[in-house]
């Protein structure tokens, strides 16, 4: 079974998914990838370097990207 990755719109609260398999062409293309590999995307909350095994949501803000890392004391301030 394959893990998701949730991705919350703020604006529409509505959450949407990514399957673990399709995770690496998606970050490619909003362009988080390379940041994510070479450890320069931290979690918006704990500032943890964010990995592919630890990234759990990505959250728009502005012309921002926001990602969460899967602690639950992060994902409980969601």
């Amino acid at each position: 079974m394959s893990r998701f990755m949730g991705l919350f719109s703020k604006s529409k609260d509505t959450l949407k998914a990514v399957y673990e398999d399709d995770l690496v062409g998606y970050l490619q293309s909003v362009g988080l990838y390379n940041d994510i590999i070479s450890g320069r995307r931290l979690c918006v909350f704990c500032g943890n370097p964010i990995t592919l095994e630890n990234l759990e949501v990505i959250v728009p803000n502005g012309n921002e990207i926001d990602i969460v890392c899967s602690n639950k004391n992060c994902l409980n301030q969601l």
